[in-house]
């Protein structure tokens, strides 16, 4: 199934033409001449062997009404393996994205942003358990747990300064194997530690 956007509230009632379709829907099942004739005795018994029951009356409604709404559009494109630019080229876009606010991206999914994120973030923890102690550790407390610098000098037994250096060499060492989500998905100030911009003494975790 083509993905498809998602649909603003209020979008359910916009509406396409029918044309389009229901020609795209004769030439598949090779029986334009028998839907041509409303009265040939084949022509309901086609419909109702190639649709279900509520399918098949959306498709008697759309001959009846001469449009479809966003939805129907979408289910007839599915059943038969479309997508509905095939049919409607930028109508579609056009009906599908109306009223959207200035920006708007349909391909923009939370969800999947955030399993890429996570993916990034396991990549990442592996890339840091290759490391050698006590670098490996601090790398791994300073990203995992999100604890200022002071804390980590405390549990590491160390003074601050020296946490700090550690961390940034440990850093600097993945820096040739990290790509850019793996860099995204280090803390920002080792972002800005690898860029050059961040004040090392600062050391403020991110």
């Amino acid at each position: 199934m083509a993905r498809r956007t998602r649909q603003p509230r209020g979008q359910s009632r916009l509406r396409l033409p029918a044309s389009p379709l229901l020609a795209a829907v004769e030439g598949r099942i090779s029986i334009r001449a028998c839907l041509a004739d409303a009265r040939h005795p084949n022509r309901a018994q086609a419909i109702e062997e190639l649709f279900d029951p509520a399918t098949a009356r959306a498709y008697y409604r759309a001959v009846a009404e001469g449009s479809l709404t966003l939805q129907a559009v979408e289910h007839f494109c599915d059943l038969f393996g479309w997508h509905p630019r095939e049919l409607y080229g930028d109508a579609y876009d056009q009906v599908a994205f109306a009223g959207v606010p200035d920006g708007f991206d349909p391909w923009d999914d939370p969800a999947l942003r955030a399993g890429e994120a996570s993916a990034a973030r396991l990549r990442l923890l592996v890339a840091i358990s290759g490391l050698e102690a006590p670098a490996r550790d601090l790398l791994r407390a300073y990203v995992t747990m999100g604890l200022r610098l002071d804390v980590l000098a405390a549990l590491f037994r160390m003074s601050e300064r020296k946490v700090w250096v550690g961390i940034v060499a440990a850093v600097r060492s993945l820096a040739p194997s990290l790509d850019a989500d793996l860099t995204e998905a280090l803390p920002k100030a080792m972002r800005e530690e690898l860029t050059g911009r961040a004040d090392a003494a600062e050391g403020v975790a991110a």
